[in-house]
Parts: C-alpha cells; sequence; structure tokens
C-alpha cells in the first residue's frame, strides 16, 4: 500500500527505534469523549471483579465492548494507516485494552516486557498503537522503552534498561506506535489522578484474537449501526471460522471468512 508523506518519518523512526511519537491526532473533544468513556469501562470492570485487588486493575480487556466511541477509533485511518503498512490493511486487533495508571501506585505494567512473544528476523506478526487521552509525563508513569531493542530477543537487565531506557514524554491526543517487540515497562503513577490512555495491539488477518472479539460485541448489546466497514473489518467480523458446512459454502461476500490475507 502507498504511504503518505507525513507517515514516512513515522515509520522510518519506528522501524530504528521501535517506537515513534506523533502528537496531536486527538482533538481536545475526541480525548474527552474517549477519557469518560474509559471512566466508566474501569468501573465496570471493577464491579466484574468485585473490587481493586486483581492484577490487571485499571487494564479494560476489551474496549471496544464498553462504547461505540472506541469501536470508531477502528475506522481512523490516522490510526491504522501506519498499522496496515507494517502488518498488511487484513490485520485484525489482537488486544484493545486501556492503558492506565492509578494515582499513587503502579500496575502490571510495570515490568520489562514485550508484548509479542514472537522474533521473526525480517518479519512483524504485530503492531502496536498507544492513544493517550492525558499528558504522559514522568510524574504519572510515562513509558519506559529500550529504543531499538525490538531485536533483541534475551530482557535486559533492569540495571541495564533503566540507565538506557527512554520515556514515552507526550501531551494527550497522541499516538505512541510501539514494535510489540520492544523492550519497555509501565511507570509509576506519584500523582494524585488517573492517567489514562488505551492500547491497539494489531496481528495479521490470518492469526487468533486474544478474545472473540465478534461474539463479544454481539453479547454486549452495543449498537453498531453505521459502523464503518473498516472498523468492522478491524474487530475480526470478516476473519471468523466458519461454524459449519453450510456457513462454508455461503456465497463469498456473505462468508465470515472473506478477507484477502497477506
Amino acid at each position: 500500500m502507498s504511504v503518505r508523506p507525513t507517515d514516512e518519518e513515522t515509520l522510518a523512526t519506528l522501524a530504528r527505534d521501535g517506537y515513534a511519537i506523533v502528537p496531536g491526532v486527538f482533538s481536545p473533544a475526541t480525548v474527552a469523549q474517549l477519557r469518560s468513556d474509559l471512566d466508566r469501562a474501569i468501573d465496570a470492570e471493577r464491579a466484574y471483579h468485585k473490587g481493586t485487588d486483581y492484577r490487571d486493575f485499571g487494564m479494560v480487556m476489551v474496549c471496544c465492548t464498553h462504547a461505540r466511541c472506541f469501536v470508531d477509533v477502528l475506522g481512523e485511518p490516522r490510526v491504522m494507516n501506519v498499522i496496515e503498512h507494517l502488518i498488511g490493511e487484513s490485520s485484525i486487533v489482537y488486544a484493545f485494552t486501556s492503558s492506565s495508571m492509578p494515582p499513587g501506585r503502579s500496575n502490571y505494567s510495570y515490568r520489562v516486557h514485550v508484548d509479542c512473544p514472537r522474533l521473526v528476523p525480517g518479519y512483524d506478526t504485530n503492531a502496536g498503537v498507544m492513544m493517550l487521552l492525558d499528558d504522559f509525563t514522568e510524574e504519572n508513569g510515562a513509558t519506559w522503552i529500550l529504543p531499538g531493542s525490538q531485536h533483541t530477543k534475551e530482557a535486559p537487565s533492569e540495571e541495564y534498561f533503566f540507565a538506557n531506557a527512554k520515556r514515552a514524554v507526550a501531551p494527550a491526543g497522541s499516538l505512541v506506535y510501539l514494535n510489540p517487540r520492544v523492550w519497555h515497562s509501565g511507570g509509576k503513577n506519584d500523582t494524585d489522578r488517573w492517567r489514562h490512555a488505551i492500547t491497539l495491539n494489531m496481528c495479521r488477518g490470518y492469526m487468533k484474537q486474544r478474545l472473540d472479539i465478534p461474539k463479544m460485541m454481539a453479547a454486549c448489546g452495543l449498537d453498531l449501526t453505521g459502523v464503518s466497514a473498516k472498523a468492522m473489518q478491524k474487530m475480526g467480523f470478516h476473519a471468523q471460522v466458519p461454524e459449519s458446512l453450510d456457513e462454508y459454502y455461503q456465497p463469498p461476500e456473505k462468508r465470515k471468512f472473506r478477507q484477502s490475507n497477506e
């Protein structure tokens, strides 16, 4: 696919450093809507877990099941163009979580880790992007990232990592693209308010999602009227395994799996 001139620098930086920051993508109004809906989603998952004493507190597991604004993000070209250049137009959501940090604490993200276990030289199976809904600062836990470490199979020592890692300090409304093989760590939030972001981990269209998003969307009852074809494809609605021979032998336009695979 063609690359917009505005994406060329992002792709070059991402290839070199394993991450790239793009400021000013979302308007303040869009950020406010996403942040408000994310607060409600965190409350809903807190109720599901009956409290806050669980490993993933603050991490909403499937954002698009909670509000329409999260669904619409999946059809946004300014988010998806770079992803599609990296892993193809048939790429789908593997995971769509929040990357929020509670006030006065950290969470499970505060460990030196990668977001993809596979290291295939010369071939990306996944691509990631964080959408910042608050300013990321050193005080509120901006993500630590070790530049260029996407090519390293073994985890660096914590001493080496924190001596050489950079902080993803950026304003609300920014995108932070991440190679899922780059070594990184969530920070610690030393302020008295939440620090919010949402994160997409996209995979190639022939791969499995972490959770069955089409089935979860049907179960959550969210109205998908008017959702773009792109957003539906990204949620995996065109990459479902047929459940019977009748489904398998449907005309191509009616099949559950009808997208190409790069």
